[in-house]
This record gives structure tokens, sequence and C-alpha cells, in this order.
């Protein structure tokens, strides 16, 4: 029973490094405790003699089915947020660096001062932005979720400004018309738009993943430690009993042969 427990608490700590580091070496270190736990809970309840233990044992293995169904939804939940991360919101980032740095290097080749003013606008708002998805990921906090998403729509805003500015100025002057520019603001504004619906999707995916967290594996946590805290309670009383009945026994025995060599004497 003692050995059931430590195994629990070596389950719970790999589940806990892994929600801090999301590394896959705790996976496959929570597989083989669990694998173990689970063979030792069913072998331990196949050779329970008193039914009430059995039956501790028994719902002590679909305790740790459940656990396990919810853990692996987390690390469901961390491969997806991984993928929006490293395929969606880093690629649309880098995007918005690039093409606002050289809008802005553009503008300021040619004296364009107001709009390098607006360009760098938009740049500060997207280094916010970008330090609050950081904070967020590793938090969880909605008031930063909150300051990257309005970071965001300043970014899309300054976009907007430029796009409009440029147009402006093209119906004023039509030899202003610029198409490679017009074209990098519609890049760079696809690319404000498509890493805020990244963003969008980690901010799912991360209130999923606390859920799964409170709801399902801190609550399923403490009645298995609960369960096998039972059963080491019913086996120490078990040997305990054992225990008088054998010492009981030994002193008849004793008296036995006393008796006997009383009455021999």
């Amino acid at each position: 029973a003692a050995m059931l427990e430590s195994s629990m608490l070596e389950l719970k700590l790999h589940v806990n490094e892994f929600i801090a580091t999301s590394q896959a070496e705790h996976v496959q270190a929570y597989r083989q405790v669990k694998d173990k736990l689970s063979t030792d809970l069913v072998q331990a309840a196949e050779q329970a003699t008193d039914p009430d233990r059995q039956q501790e044992l028994t719902q002590g293995s679909k305790l740790l089915a459940e656990y396990d169904g919810a853990f692996q939804q987390v690390v469901g939940n961390a491969s997806k947020l991984d993928l929006v991360v490293q395929e969606q919101l880093t690629p649309q980032g880098v995007a918005i660096t690039a093409g606002l740095q050289k809008v802005l290097t553009d503008a300021r080749n040619i004296g364009d001062m107001n709009g390098a003013f607006g360009i760098a606008s938009g740049q500060k708002a997207y280094f916010e932005c970008s330090s609050l998805v950081n904070s967020f990921l590793l938090t969880s906090r909605d008031d930063y979720a909150k300051g990257a998403r309005d970071g965001m729509k300043a970014v899309s805003s300054a976009i907007k400004k430029l796009q409009k500015d440029q147009a402006e100025l093209v119906a004023m002057d039509a030899t202003l018309k610029d198409e490679a520019k017009d074209k990098l603001l519609v890049s760079i504004s696809s690319a404000a738009d498509a890493y805020d619906q990244a963003l969008q999707s980690i901010i799912s995916l991360k209130h999923e993943r606390n859920d799964l967290i409170d709801k399902q594996l801190n609550l399923i946590a403490p009645k298995f430690t609960a369960t096998l805290g039972r059963v080491r309670v019913s086996v120490t009383n078990f040997q305990g009993e054992l225990a008088q009945r054998t010492k009981a026994e030994q002193s008849r025995n004793e008296l036995l042969v006393l008796s006997s060599t009383l009455a021999c004497a």
C-alpha cells in the first residue's frame, strides 16, 4: 500500500513538471510510472482477501484511468498550442516585423517623417503585444491576453491609417502611386489579422488547459490519494490484527506445552 502511494506521488510530480515545462521527457517518465502503478493496482486487487479492500483497489484503478485520460488531454492541448505558436503566431509576427521595418526604412529614405512616426507607433504596439503574448503563455493571466489583443488592434489601426494616408496622397497626385508599397501594406494587414486569429486560438487553448487541470486533474488526484490512503489503513489494521492473532496463538501453544510438561511430571 505504501508503494502504491509512493507511485502516485511520483506520478503527480511528473504531471506537475510537464504542466510547468511542457517537456516531452516528463510525459515519458509519467507513462512508465503510470503503467507500473496500473499493474500493481490490478495485482493487489486480485490478491486482496478482504472484499472492502478489493473494492477500494478496483476504485483506485478506475480513478487512475480517469486521471490518465485527463492528463492525455492536457498533453494533446499542449501539442495543439505549440503548433499554433510555431506555425501561425511566430511566422505572422516575423511578417509584421519585417514588413513594418521595410515601410519605415522607405519612409525615412524619402524624408517622410510623418509616415515614419506612424509606422514607429505601429512597431511599438506590436512589440508590446508580442511581450504580452509571451507573458500570457507563461502565466495564463487574462489581463495579459486582453492587453495583447488590444495591442494587435493598435497595430491594425496603424496599418489602416498608413493605407488611408497613401490613398489620400494618390488622390491628390496620381504620380505618387506606389503599387509595391500598397501590396506590402496589404500583406502586413493580412499578417496582423492572421496573428490576431492565432492569438484567439491560443487564448482558447490556454483556457481549455486550465479547465482540464482545475476541473479534472486537480479533482481526481485527491480522490485517488484518499482511496490509496484507505487501502493503506486497511492493510495496516489487517497486519495488526494478524499480529495479535499470531501472538494469541503462540501464547496458547506455549500454555499447552507447559500443561503437557506438568502432566508428564
